[in-house]
């Protein structure tokens, strides 16, 4: 279970982020390692990556690479795991805030959050920058190719 921060833990995470270091990241903005994101009312905290004294990206091209689910319209922020899942309806009409990761068969990039998926066996993939998926096989994918028993914690 994650812990909530508390009143205290959160003003020192802020007084601690006021005075942290910056870096001109590759994408040419200026930025910390530990900063905040917001995109469509939620915020997290989040951290990059530090390669050779560099960052790639700062937290506000990364708040712009954040999109919507396509059934629940909740975030995904880079490094969040993603589902793709199919429209049943034939006469299915795509959202406009609605990201497709393939065309035939139509594959939608959703969220991790209960209401979306079914289990954690759905999960194929990472969004990653520059805004995009990092495809690898679910759990299910990978029960039916070796016909092994695959166990699958549902974390989120």
């Amino acid at each position: 279970m994650r812990k909530i921060p508390g009143f205290f833990e959160y003003r020192f995470w802020r007084f601690k982020r006021f005075f942290a270091k910056m870096y001109i990241a590759e994408c040419g903005h200026v930025s910390k390692i530990h900063d905040e994101v917001r995109a469509f009312g939620r915020l997290i905290k989040t951290r990059v990556p530090l390669k050779d004294g560099k960052i790639e990206y700062c937290h506000a091209c990364l708040a712009k690479m954040a999109i919507q689910c396509a059934w629940c319209k909740s975030p995904i922020f880079i490094g969040d795991m993603i589902t793709l899942y199919s429209p049943v309806s034939k006469d299915f009409k795509i959202p406009g805030h609605a990201k497709v990761y393939s065309e035939n068969p139509l594959q939608l990039v959703g969220c991790q959050c209960s209401d979306c998926t079914e289990s954690g066996a759905d999960y194929c993939g990472v969004w990653v920058p520059p805004g995009k998926v990092e495809r690898f096989p679910s759990a299910l994918e990978i029960a039916a190719i070796t016909g092994q028993p695959v166990i699958v914690i549902h974390y989120h």
